[in-house]
């Protein structure tokens, strides 16, 4: 009798490759990653919150346009969300700003925790080992600090002669039309 052979999905094995062997470190980001991020962020930008995530699924207005990535890192700066892919070099996956974030929803009760976070018309997905889940326990409190503190700072710098661009969050000239990192059409 012929048998068919059972073929175990790829994200299945990437998740079973990643919760064996060898522990590794969830939180902080290797010295590659880290050395290239220091490169890439803002003057007055301050990493927050690391954590290594199984999945981070991009859902695009397009099907498309929509991605994911297994093995990737999460980061939440003063300023933005950044997925880097876990590779030898600083590669972004996605760039969030705060000021594109309409809201978030976590699910940190599940065996798997996951944040979606909804931006314009994106959304995110993030899902974490269950090895992390420990590490997620204050993400929620972490993230919306984050988010009031990068908000009232942008009501603050409003007052004065410089504004962040809702792009990058780069610090620029309040009467810019253009933001100097990104080229983003501001609005006046």
């Amino acid at each position: 009798m012929f048998k068919i052979p059972i073929v175990t999905p790829l994200h299945k094995l990437i998740k079973r490759y990643l919760s064996n062997g060898e522990k590794q470190n969830l939180t902080e980001l290797p010295s590659n990653l880290k050395n290239g991020l220091e490169g890439y962020l803002k003057q007055e930008e301050v990493v927050i919150f690391t954590l290594r995530n199984y999945r981070a699924m991009y859902i695009a207005p397009r099907w498309l346009d929509s991605n994911t990535f297994f093995n990737s890192w999460f980061i939440i700066t003063n300023q933005r969300i950044l997925i880097l892919r876990n590779s030898s070099s600083l590669k972004i996956f996605r760039d969030i700003p705060f000021d594109d974030i309409h809201r978030a929803n976590y699910e940190m009760n599940r065996l798997e925790p996951r944040i979606t976070i909804i931006s314009s018309d994106k959304e995110d997905r993030i899902d974490f080992l269950s090895d992390a889940i420990r590490h997620c326990e204050n993400i929620e409190e972490i993230f919306n600090n984050a988010l009031v503190d990068a908000r009232e700072r942008a009501k603050t710098s409003a007052a004065g002669d410089t504004m962040f661009c809702f792009n990058c969050g780069s610090k620029i000239p309040r009467k810019s039309k253009f933001c100097s990192e990104c080229g983003q059409e501001l609005i006046q």
